[in-house]
C-alpha cells in the first residue's frame, strides 16, 4: 500500500513540474537585406574590413545591446551588401533598435554611419547605410599612403592592378611599400618636415606590367628630401623644392 502511495505521488509530481515547466521559445529567424555604400571615390587597402550591426539602443548611458553583427573584407567597389539574419524573440518592438555600419583599417575608424536607421518603424525590402569619412588626425606615420602622381602626372594602372604605395612607421624608423612591382622595406630618419628614406630593399620579381612605374617611384623615393601635407594628399619634394610624388591616404 504504501509503495502505491509513494509511485502515485511521484506521478503526481511529474504531472506538476511538467506543468510549471515554461514551454521552450521556438527560435523564428528573419533576415534584414542591407546595402553599404560611401560616396566619395576613394579606394580602399585589401586590409580593410566593412562590419553592419543591429543593435538596441534604448537604454541611456548602458551600452547598447548587439542583437546581430556581420563583417567582410573588402574585395571590390561597394555596395556592400549583407544578409543581417536576427531571432524575432529578441526584439521588443516598444524599442528603439539601429543598423548600422563602418569601415575600418587594422582596427582604426574610416567611415561610419551617423544616423539612426531603425529597421522596424519602417519596413522596407532592402536598407541603404551610408557612410561618412572619419577626420583624422593629420599624420605621416601608420597611414597607408596611396600614390597619385609621379613628377605632376597621374600614374596609370591597370583596373585590377595593385596600387602603389608607401607606409611609415610610427618608431621612426621603419618604412614599407609596394612600388608598382615589388614590395619594398627599410628605414627613414625625420626631423620635421625633412626626411631621408632608406636604405632600402626589395623583392626581385619581374612583372610585364608598371616596371617604368615602379622605376620612377624608386627613384623619386631616393631623391625626396622633404614632405608635407595637404588634407588628405601627402607630397615628397626634392632639395630643389620640386614635387616628385603624390600621394592620398584613405
Amino acid at each position: 500500500m504504501k509503495s502505491f502511495i509513494s509511485l502515485v505521488i511521484f506521478i503526481l509530481g511529474i504531472f506538476f513540474i511538467q506543468g510549471c515547466s515554461k514551454t521552450p521559445e521556438i527560435v523564428q529567424k528573419e533576415d534584414l537585406h542591407v546595402d553599404v555604400i560611401y560616396l566619395d571615390k576613394r579606394m580602399l587597402p585589401p586590409n580593410a574590413k566593412v562590419t553592419v550591426i543591429l543593435e538596441d539602443i534604448s537604454k541611456q548611458d548602458v551600452k547598447s545591446e548587439i542583437i546581430a553583427k556581420q563583417s567582410l573584407m573588402v574585395k571590390n567597389a561597394p555596395p556592400y551588401t549583407f544578409i543581417i539574419t536576427f531571432d524575432t524573440n529578441s526584439i521588443d518592438y516598444k524599442h528603439t533598435y539601429s543598423l548600422s555600419a563602418n569601415i575600418t583599417v587594422d582596427g582604426k575608424y574610416i567611415y561610419r554611419s551617423d544616423e539612426i536607421l531603425n529597421p522596424f518603424s519602417e519596413i522596407r525590402e532592402k536598407y541603404t547605410i551610408v557612410l561618412k569619412r572619419v577626420a583624422m588626425t593629420k599624420s605621416l606615420v601608420n597611414r597607408p599612403w596611396t600614390l597619385v602622381s609621379l613628377n605632376e602626372e597621374d600614374i596609370s594602372l591597370e583596373t585590377s592592378a595593385k596600387k602603389p604605395f608607401i607606409m611609415f612607421d610610427s618608431d621612426g624608423k621603419g618604412v614599407k611599400g609596394f612600388t608598382g612591382c615589388n614590395n619594398m622595406f627599410g628605414s627613414y630618419t625625420k626631423d620635421g618636415y625633412n626626411i631621408k628614406i632608406g636604405p632600402l630593399a626589395s623583392t626581385r620579381k619581374a612583372c610585364m606590367a608598371n616596371m617604368d612605374i615602379e622605376s620612377k617611384f624608386q627613384k623619386a623615393i631616393g631623391a625626396t628630401t622633404k614632405w608635407k601635407l595637404s588634407g588628405d594628399n601627402m607630397y615628397f619634394i626634392d632639395a630643389d623644392g620640386k614635387t616628385l610624388a603624390k600621394f592620398t591616404s584613405i
